[in-house]
């Protein structure tokens, strides 16, 4: 008994460590979301800035509105950490539950006789012994299989601030590029594009080609 108590324990200890674990994983994944949609977001305002300072040089090549047609982005649309809860630890802890209806059906028949009342007595007790030992049995198996869910989810978790924080860096570097093609070219602003030297042109043309480039980043898919 002493043995299966600590059992218990040890579950209801490893169930609360592991539901602490999960909460710092989360907070980790809603940090990693929420920079991930910050960085976006910066990405494409950049991006409509840059069409506007193209738009002001006058006579630029119709291909550059082509390049800001194609790298339009409409509505950034937010990573929320929570689609990433639930369905699998649910899923797992469904998968985990044993009901215990049917498992004594047709197990005793009692015949009639005239040590029936004794019999019945005795099974009596027999099977709220085992109804007893069943119901803790069934509460750790379903503790365990929570554990298992929870940490099944920790690392879906992991993998997808991983993901998250991978794409967030590249869109930053492709941001500071364009940012600096941007710091670049500000003195052409307001200019005529038939004026301006081959550098500065082809100044020009890098930073479309950086908008571009940016975009793409920004309109990719977790």
């Amino acid at each position: 008994m002493k043995k299966r108590h600590k059992q218990i324990v040890d579950v209801d200890t490893e169930l609360k460590q592991a539901k602490e674990e999960w909460t710092e994983s989360y907070n980790q994944l809603s940090d990693a979301c929420l920079k991930f949609n910050e960085v976006r977001e910066r990405a494409s305002a950049l991006i409509s800035f840059c069409e506007q300072f193209v738009n002001s040089i006058s006579n630029h090549p119709q291909s550059f509105d082509k390049k800001f047609e194609q790298s339009f982005v409409d509505k950034i649309e937010h990573i929320d950490p929570s689609v990433y809860v639930g369905e699998e630890r649910k899923a797992l802890i469904e998968a985990g539950a044993v009901g215990a209806a049917g498992i004594l059906a047709g197990a005793v028949v009692f015949k009639r006789s005239k040590i029936l009342g004794a019999i019945i007595a005795t099974a009596s007790g027999v099977i709220s012994f085992f109804f007893g030992w069943w119901k803790k049995y069934k509460i750790r198996k379903e503790k365990l299989a929570e554990i298992k869910a929870i940490k099944d989810e920790m690392c879906v978790f992991q993998k997808k601030v991983a993901l998250l924080n991978t794409k967030a860096e590249k869109c930053e570097s492709f941001y500071y590029k364009l940012s600096g093609s941007l710091d670049n070219c500000a003195r052409l602003e307001g200019m005529d594009y038939k004026k301006l030297s081959i550098i500065e042109r082809t100044k020009l043309g890098t930073l479309i080609n950086n908008v571009h480039s940016l975009s793409v980043v920004v309109k990719e898919s977790i």
